[in-house]
């Protein structure tokens, strides 16, 4: 089973404790159901997708699908966490799955590289100097960041995938 989110809508403002997001959960490319979360902490809420006469039909597609999802999540490995491992549930896929998408989001945002960026190996950050309009990432750019950070990795002279498996601890 292949559980993908289409239609992903995330507000970051009002994600407090939990994503504040919505999204439609599809089961091997076939769209199943919608679910949410208001970002207060609570659990992922489920809604048909359907509309029309048929509610009923519609929500109890809904809860069998629901109810797979659950299933195959039981089935897959736990996590360790402090010495106790954590079973899976639909909520922790869904989150996992939203967890990807934004960074795949960061991702685009950031192989655009509108700015300069150094990996300051020293105390793990990300340093990132956004460019000007028209100001563009020139070789003495580059040497000049490299001469004030000797043990630094300027993100913009590495391949897109390496620079971005770098930076993507810092989104």
């Amino acid at each position: 089973m292949k559980l993908t989110l289409k239609k992903l809508s995330h507000n970051a403002r009002m994600s407090e404790e939990t994503y504040c997001f919505s999204a439609v959960v599809c089961i091997d490319g076939v769209p199943a159901f919608e679910v949410l979360n208001r970002g207060h902490g609570g659990c992922d809420e489920h809604n048909p997708i359907g509309k029309g006469p048929d509610h009923a039909a519609h929500y109890a597609a809904m809860r069998a699908a629901v109810q797979r999802c659950e299933d195959y999540a039981a089935s897959l490995p736990g996590e360790e966490f402090h010495g106790k491992t954590l079973k899976k549930d639909l909520d922790w896929l869904v989150a996992d799955l939203v967890t990807e998408a934004l960074r795949e989001k960061h991702k685009a945002k950031f192989l655009k590289l509108r700015f300069l960026a150094v990996h300051i190996l020293e105390g793990e950050e990300l340093l990132t100097i956004k460019m000007k309009p028209g100001f563009t990432v020139t070789s003495d750019v580059i040497r000049q960041m490299a001469a004030k950070y000797p043990n630094g990795k300027i993100l913009n002279t590495l391949p897109s995938n390496e620079a971005w498996e770098i930076a993507k601890k810092f989104y």
